[in-house]
């Protein structure tokens, strides 16, 4: 059985990822699941997931063996998610990257300029405020991605036409395959 594409998109609070995703998700033509990040917290609850380090770990281990299986099975699987720069996340984001080292991925930086990152998350009203600045200047700092898609510079037809684009070049995809490799020490 032929292997689902997954594409992560890795950006801020606010920067477009969940629009991104519900998009592309209308645009492919095979079964596409959309898992994020928030959906995965909604089931263990913010409160448990602050917890403790154990209860962190265990979310992005049912969020990435989910993401795999579901590849592994052939269906497509778009990640809306947020890595940022630190030990912890960096090491979360290197594990991840070794699970589907066999499994096509599709590594997208998802970016906004903070003038609007603010405003968006104004508008919204369902973040603390601050948070997509903070996530936006703090993202992994590895900036290995087989591309950047800034949703403040272009509209949502242009970034999903981007996307479409990368899709197409299976072959050329290698940035999450690079996250393998990297010395976290």
């Amino acid at each position: 059985m032929e292997k689902g594409k997954i594409i992560i998109l890795n950006g801020a609070s606010s920067s477009g990822k969940t629009t991104l995703a519900k998009a592309l998700q209308d645009r492919m033509d095979d079964l596409t699941y959309i898992l994020s990040l928030d959906d995965f917290l909604t089931m263990i609850g913010l409160k448990k997931y602050e917890e403790s380090i154990q209860n962190r770990i265990n979310l992005y281990e049912t969020m990435q063996y989910t993401i795999q299986l579901l590849s592994d099975r052939g269906r497509n699987v778009i990640v809306d998610t947020v890595y940022l720069d630190g030990e912890y996340d960096t090491a979360v984001l290197k594990g991840f990257a070794c699970l589907l080292i066999s499994n096509p991925v599709l590594f997208l930086r998802i970016e906004c300029e903070v003038q609007e990152l603010e405003r968006r998350e104004r508008q919204r009203g369902d973040r603390p405020i601050g948070q997509a600045k903070y996530q936006s200047e703090h993202m992994h700092g590895y900036n290995i991605y087989d591309a950047i898609i800034d949703t403040s510079k272009s509209d949502l037809d242009v970034c999903i036409e981007q996307i479409l684009v990368m899709l197409d070049r299976q072959n050329e995809w290698v940035a999450f395959n690079k996250l393998a490799n990297i010395s976290i020490s």
